[in-house]
């Protein structure tokens, strides 16, 4: 004897069916989201490869012009960069002689996540006791360590 289907065995089907779907469809979601934040992160830490690339090469360039002499700012311990803007850069490392004349720096660059209450880049710059100096991004995403050493 043949069994016929009812209404409700084919409704219960496309609602398997679609509850599938829209699990497929949610899992897509959150892969979609998280990279994109991955992206994200990756094109943050491009741009802090630049800034702390552009810093140095404006500390090269005062260095050449001054007989190899750092700003007198830049001591032997680390300390986050100044923000052009900031009111006081006390504990902080002050590099606004690079923008007199906009002869090495036009501004100071900053973190892209770097607070905007803080009166700090997100830049860590220091020189070492052999004269060599480094710069580098407390804020960097992924893991990626991003410095420099001159």
């Amino acid at each position: 004897m043949k069994r016929k289907l009812t209404s409700k065995e084919g409704i219960s089907t496309i609602r398997v069916f679609l509850t599938i779907i829209v699990i497929c469809l949610s899992v897509f979601a959150v892969l979609l989201y998280i990279h994109q934040k991955e992206y994200r992160g990756h094109a943050r830490n491009s741009e802090r490869w630049r800034d702390i690339n552009e810093i140095l090469t404006a500390v090269h360039e005062y260095q050449f012009d001054h007989n190899g002499l750092f700003p007198e700012s830049i001591t032997t311990t680390q300390k986050e960069i100044c923000k052009q803007t900031a009111s006081e850069c006390e504990n902080l490392t002050d590099l606004s002689i690079l923008l007199e004349d906009f002869k090495y720096l036009p501004e100071i660059p900053e973190d892209p996540l770097a607070q905007t209450e803080s009166n700090g880049t997100g830049y860590v710059i220091a020189r070492t006791k052999s004269g060599r100096l480094i710069i580098f991004a407390k804020l960097a995403e992924g893991g990626e360590d991003i410095y420099v050493i001159l």
